[in-house]
């Protein structure tokens, strides 16, 4: 295998939480997935944008007027989307924040059908995590 073809996976695994510390990190983590994803966009449109700062506060608008939830469930060879109250998280999907871009969840969706099982738990873990930013 050529060093390039080598694919890390750092991980960390907590057997126990004490007191708050696991919603505590949660909201932590979230937190900074959707500042990373605010900012891969507001990079990749800032060719087409004089100022990306107004669009990382658009997007920050946008999710702070958020409420709902989008599930997405794929069963018999096809998706399903609706609106949910519930961030829960499906066995045969995931469920994300209500502003999340629709190209990026196509993009999801394409790469959840590829993945195997340990890579669709990932996807929902990642999917947890945008519905944790939704105010409530």
């Amino acid at each position: 295998n050529a060093a390039s073809d080598v694919v890390s996976h750092p991980a960390l695994r907590f057997l126990e939480p004490i007191g708050q510390s696991e919603a505590r990190l949660t909201d932590l983590v979230a937190r900074l997935v959707g500042r990373i994803l605010s900012a891969q966009k507001a990079n990749a449109a800032a060719g087409d944008a004089p100022d990306s700062a107004a669009l990382t506060d658009l997007g920050g608008a946008r999710r702070s007027r958020a409420r709902n939830f989008v599930q997405y469930r794929f069963a018999n060879g096809k998706w399903s989307r609706g609106v949910v109250d519930s961030p829960d998280q499906p066995t045969d999907g995931f469920t994300v924040a209500g502003y999340e871009d629709d190209g990026d969840l196509q993009t999801l969706c394409r790469t959840y059908v590829g993945a195997d099982e340990e890579g669709r738990r990932l996807i929902r873990l990642v999917a947890e995590l945008s519905a944790r930013t939704v105010k409530r």
